[in-house]
């Protein structure tokens, strides 16, 4: 990060960085990002605080049933709306949770590499409704990569609810994915659309985007 501040100060850019916590802008999810920001030093009036720019969030936080509570029966053709197909342990791994009512599996029931001491209890987890869901990745479609079971169902994520999720609104659509792996990676790698939102509008407020300060040289 530092070589970064400093390349970009150099190159007349005015830095500023931040870890957003992603469910104070009303992402269901725990998803915190390191955000490195740089304008071009003559469109940075004296008084603007990028500090404020990136500033956490006031948004309520939301939970996953506000954010995927209406999937949870969703049926379609599409693959968008379909659960990756488990193996027959990890089918047996989600009906003992769902059985036991329990969200994190015990360790005689995991793969022998998973078992023993160990900080990874999201792994083989279940979500819960009344909570954000962890931080989605293009993993989602996977038990052994994390809490990616669904809450009340014996299957994991779907791409829909990962997206969901993520914040992409439905009308979203991801033509450029020719296989699932290539969807998973879109839509786990994606920056939530919240976020983006949250740092323009907050830009258009402070008037970044506004006429270029001619007063003062132009970095070169």
């Amino acid at each position: 990060m530092d070589r970064a501040t400093k390349a970009l100060n150099a190159a007349g850019y005015t830095v500023t960085n931040s870890i957003l916590e992603l469910v104070r802008l009303g992402v269901p999810q725990k998803r915190r990002r390191h955000v490195l920001l740089g304008i071009r030093t003559g469109l940075v009036g004296d008084d603007i605080d990028l500090g404020e720019v990136l500033a956490a969030g006031t948004q309520r936080s939301r939970d996953l049933r506000w954010a995927i509570g209406d999937l949870a029966n969703q049926t379609s053709n599409s693959w968008v709306d379909t659960p990756s197909r488990p193996s027959a342990e990890n089918s047996a791994r989600m009906q003992w949770l769902i059985d036991n009512d329990e969200h994190d599996l015990p360790n005689r029931l995991r793969p022998p590499c998973h078992q023993g001491d160990h900080s990874y209890v999201s792994m083989y987890g279940r979500l819960k409704w009344k909570e954000p869901a962890q931080t989605i990745t293009s993993g989602f479609g996977s038990l052994g990569q994390g809490r990616f079971m669904h809450p009340s169902l014996c299957r994991t994520l779907t791409p829909h609810e990962a997206a969901r999720i993520q914040g992409f609104p439905d009308y979203f659509t991801f033509d450029a994915a020719v296989t699932r792996t290539e969807l998973s990676v879109i839509i786990g790698n994606a920056v939530p659309p919240a976020l983006a939102a949250t740092l323009i509008a907050r830009l258009i407020a402070a008037d970044v985007f506004g006429e270029p300060d001619t007063s003062r040289p132009a970095p070169e």
